[in-house]
């Protein structure tokens, strides 16, 4: 992985992802101990359905309509020629936070036909098997955050999928994208930073990450009401 150390992994993948489940408390014990449903593995044909539903959820509420109107602006008649996610984390539980993510990235997928890459070290044998079987997506293995997707010369632009990412993960995309013709064709959706946040206070530790940051346009996604803690402090990043 070069230059970059990744402090924060083990044997699973990202531990800083493993960190965030998605999904709600389900139960609760006592003051301590909590049960998350998704830790217990979700069925294809379970998570095909509740995909399937947040999708027609998202239609019907319209917010896909509102994320691509922002998203056209930004493009401005210019095309996107592929999407990079990272770190989506579980997904399929019914409402969960990651199985609203997936949904919109398969949305915007439909709507612009154009191949989709996911890489996250944690997801099941289920969860890759229902990526791979999804016309255009194709999952990738390991932990490698150095792959150069955007060439010099490039005229399309790549979207670069990281709702709820941490700051290791901006940063080695970022060093790998550090080039302003780079730069410029790139556009991330990914976490809005509050300057007076232990989030952003830490970001000081990031070069790359907070040089983007500072500069870069942002256009905040609304919180979607049916699942709060899906795109909360998200927003459409480009220069």
């Amino acid at each position: 992985m070069g230059e970059i150390s990744y402090t924060y992994m083990d044997s699973d993948g990202f531990v800083i992802v493993a960190k965030r489940r998605s999904c709600k408390p389900k139960l609760k014990i006592d003051e301590m101990n909590l049960i998350y449903p998704c830790t217990i593995e979700i069925s294809f044909k379970r998570t095909n359905e509740n995909v399937y539903r947040a999708m027609n959820q998202l239609t019907k509420d319209k917010y896909i309509n509102m994320f691509l109107t922002i998203l056209e602006k930004i493009l401005n008649g210019e095309r996107i020629s592929k999407i990079k996610c990272y770190g989506i984390g579980h997904f399929g539980e019914l409402d969960g936070s990651g199985t609203y993510q997936l949904a919109l990235l398969l949305l915007i997928q439909k709507f612009y036909n154009i191949p989709v890459t996911i890489q996250e070290p944690i997801l099941n044998d289920v969860e890759i098997n229902y990526i791979n079987n999804y016309p255009f997506f194709e999952y990738i293995s390991g932990d490698d955050l150095t792959s150069i997707e955007i060439s010099e010369s490039q005229n399309d632009y790549v979207l670069f999928f990281i709702p709820h990412g941490e700051d290791e993960m901006y940063e080695g995309i970022l060093k790998a994208h550090n080039n302003e013709k780079q730069r410029q064709k790139m556009i991330i959706l990914g976490n809005v930073l509050d300057d007076i946040s232990i989030t952003y206070k830490n970001i000081s530790n990031f070069k790359y990450w907070k040089e983007y940051y500072d500069v870069c346009k942002k256009h905040i996604l609304p919180t979607y009401n049916k699942c709060l803690g899906a795109f909360n402090n998200t927003c459409l990043m480009y220069n």
